[in-house]
This record gives structure tokens, C-alpha cells and sequence, in this order.
């Protein structure tokens, strides 16, 4: 972990926020946790915070709005640690901007880990004057994808950015290229075996990379549905039917 990033969460459970300040000062790292969405936006106005860990039910608002709003303004790191274990809550998490949805009670190891992938990320991102290899540079669909900085820039230049679990999703299509794939393939590729959340997940994260990354008309939609399979990256010579 790298301690200059610093990480702000709000959390309304007394219990679980002296839990997080014990697990944040273990580790070193540089950590406010608060209890309510005024907090949580007093802090963030006096001191930005890297990466953001919500809990989506809050005494004075909706996390999920502001897991959104979080989205909107900027290229933090955001987690949801919630209690709320549905598939259609983490589904939900997902396609409002999270970069992933860890369900209370958790395992300390595991939510460092967590953190730990985020940052890496925003370091890379971050971090664009290393030497790029040719090999972590790929052409999709017009797209340029870089592993190196976990970037993807259009035609013209312009930036696209992504989340974390969307660039996840998308560079495992990536390493696929030509060949279906199935959800657990890709959850297991992105989070390892242990991994425990539901596979529907990746369907929201497919639906927001459809978004983000259009693609010519001819092609129809950057990522294809095989049902009953997975998916697949679009083959880039499919033509006008």
C-alpha cells in the first residue's frame, strides 16, 4: 500500500468504524472514518481523499447517491462496505461507480486487499512517466488500451475513464480476444478462487463498458453476449450485415 493515498469512510455502525480505525492504523495507513454523510463531506472539503469506502445505509442520506456523486467528480477509488448481500444490491453498487462491494461481516485480510487493489490502480493511472513496453499497449477497436497505466483513450486522444472493476473486466475480455468466457472465468481471473460474490455482477460492469466505449455501428456492441457461454470481445472484422 502506498501511504500517500489517503482513504476517507463513513460508517454508521459505532462498532464497525472503531474496527476500521484499529485495521487502518495496523496497517499504516492514512485513514479518517466518519459516521454520517455530513461528516463524510466536511472531511472530504477540508482534506480530498484518494479512495472512498461507503456504507450504503446512512442516518442522513443514501450511500449510493453518493458512491454516484463520488463517480461523477473525480478518479477516486471508491468501495461500498455494506451489510446488504444481494445479488441485486452488489449489482446495483456496481453500476453506480463502485470498484467493488465488500459485505459486512468481512475479513480484515480481505478488505486490505481490497484497498490495496484500488490504490494500485490510482498509482498507475497516476503514474505515466515509467517507460511503456509495447506489449502492454493494444489496439481495440480504435481504442488504445494500456495495461501499464490501466488506461484507454480514444481515436482522437481522449480519455475514457474506468473504474476499477471495468478495467478489470476489460483487460481479462482482452487477454481472451477471440475466445467466450464465462462470468466465474472472469470473477475467478479478477479476484482469484476465494472469491465469493456473485457472478452477476459482471453483467452490470459489461453493461457500463458497452457505455463508456462505443464502437462503429457495423460492429453492433464492443463486448458480445454468448448466452448460455459468457462473453466475448467483439471480433474487430465483423462487417456491415
Amino acid at each position: 500500500m502506498t501511504p500517500e493515498i489517503q482513504i476517507l469512510a463513513v460508517e454508521d455502525d459505532e462498532g464497525v468504524r472503531e474496527l476500521l480505525v484499529h485495521i487502518f492504523e495496523n496497517a499504516g495507513l492514512s485513514a479518517r472514518v466518519v459516521g454520517s454523510l455530513n461528516e463524510f463531506r466536511s472531511s472530504l472539503a477540508r482534506q480530498d481523499a484518494g479512495i472512498c469506502i461507503v456504507d450504503i445505509g446512512l442516518p442522513d442520506g443514501d450511500g449510493l447517491s453518493l458512491v454516484s456523486e463520488l463517480r461523477a467528480s473525480g478518479g477516486r477509488g471508491i468501495l461500498i462496505l455494506t451489510g446488504r448481500g444481494s445479488e441485486l444490491d452488489q449489482v446495483l453498487g456496481l453500476e453506480m461507480g463502485a470498484d467493488d462491494y465488500i459485505v459486512k461481516p468481512f475479513r480484515q485480510r480481505e478488505l486490505l486487499a481490497r484497498i490495496k487493489a484500488v490504490a494500485r490502480r490510482l498509482v498507475a493511472v497516476a503514474d505515466k512517466s515509467d517507460p511503456v513496453q509495447d506489449e502492454t499497449r493494444l489496439q481495440m477497436h480504435g481504442y488504445m488500451v494500456d495495461l501499464s497505466s490501466r488506461s484507454v483513450s480514444g481515436p482522437d486522444g481522449t480519455e475514457t475513464r474506468l473504474t476499477t472493476a471495468e478495467f478489470d473486466v476489460l483487460a481479462v475480455l482482452l487477454a481472451h480476444r477471440g475466445k467466450a468466457i464465462s462470468r466465474d472465468e472472469i470473477l475467478k481471473e479478477i479476484k482469484g478462487k476465494s472469491w465469493h460474490s456473485s457472478s452477476r455482477g459482471i453483467d452490470g460492469l459489461v453493461s457500463r463498458l458497452r457505455r463508456k466505449l462505443p464502437v462503429d455501428k457495423t460492429v453492433g456492441e464492443l463486448i458480445k453476449t454468448l448466452h448460455g457461454v459468457g462473453y466475448m470481445l467483439t471480433p474487430e472484422h465483423v462487417q456491415k450485415a
